[in-house]
């Protein structure tokens, strides 16, 4: 596996051995590694697809499919993780207690959310919305997409090559969060 697919997790799925002689040749490399259990690695949930939220001063309101709203605090927020897969755009905010996987596809959300600051250009959009979710929930962890979104580092190649990668970032940055 190229070391760029890897975002935190090397190789999975290796014998005790093999995992130590991994994390030895990392260390040679000057690259630090930890050798952990499968099972202490973080899961992460199927994604719920959203299409709008509206942001409040210290929650974040969903429209859920049954129509009732919900009302999600800052402080329940655990990840902001955005990425750039291909050409699709991706926020995913993960919660915790109860855990879930919220993802917004910046082609198919409405972004009247953002108010003034929307325009007509996704990137930008996304943008500002990761922007607001991360002022409302300051200690959730951010994925390296969502540092990269912020900064607003176009020359970068895309975030991720697969949704996997994404997932196995976010189950990185769970697990040593």
């Amino acid at each position: 596996m190229r070391a760029r697919r890897c975002c935190g997790i090397v190789a999975q799925g290796l014998e005790e051995a093999q995992a130590r002689a991994l994390a030895a040749e990392l260390a040679l490399e000057e690259l630090g590694g930890w050798v952990l259990r499968e099972d202490a690695i973080a899961t992460v949930a199927e994604p719920e697809g959203l299409r709008s939220i509206e942001l409040q001063a210290r929650a974040v309101r969903l429209a859920r499919r049954n129509g009732s709203p919900e009302v999600v605090a800052g402080r329940a927020i655990r990840l902001v993780a955005a990425a750039t897969v291909g050409k699709q755009m991706l926020l995913e905010i993960l919660l915790q207690s109860p855990f879930r996987r919220l993802r917004i596809d910046a082609e198919r959300f409405d972004f009247r959310c953002l108010g003034r600051r929307m325009n007509y250009d996704a990137r930008n959009n996304l943008r500002e919305l990761a922007r607001s979710v991360c002022a409302l929930a300051p200690a959730a962890l951010r994925s390296r997409g969502t540092a990269s979104l912020l900064a607003d580092r176009r020359s970068e190649p895309a975030s991720y090559e697969a949704l996997e990668d994404l997932e196995r970032e976010e189950r990185w940055l769970l697990t040593i969060g």
